[in-house]
């Protein structure tokens, strides 16, 4: 797990913890989120690929995959279809999206952006 692999003094990642990585305790909120700086979310976002891309939908595809947001969509009905999807493949979606909504910054590329400037 990346939270507990050691680091040179002066890397940004030293230090990382499993609650930065997962949006857990004093991180739940998107706003404490947002302070962790952007090495720690880029990591926070590949550690949420790396599992995603485990998940197999009974094809070998990642269930994940065939899911798009509509142009018009909003960003939260979006997320809903991902809660919906992950909850039929047991992988516990609710709680994976309630605990992690820096999977959202990926997902929309405006909010990334609005999120870091």
């Amino acid at each position: 797990m990346s939270a507990a692999l050691p680091r040179p003094q002066g890397d940004p990642l030293t230090g990382l913890t499993m609650d930065e990585l997962m949006g857990q305790g004093p991180f739940h909120r998107i706003e404490a989120q947002v302070a962790l700086g952007q090495e720690k979310l880029r990591e926070a976002m590949a550690v949420a690929r790396r599992a995603m891309g485990k998940i197999r939908a009974p094809g070998g595809t990642p269930i994940y995959m065939g899911i798009k947001q509509g142009r018009d969509e909003p960003l939260g009905s979006y997320v809903d279809k991902i809660i919906e999807a992950l909850s039929k493949a047991g992988i516990g979606g609710i709680r994976l999206a309630q605990r992690s909504p820096l999977l959202t910054v990926e997902v929309d590329d405006k909010l990334a952006k609005a999120v870091f400037r």
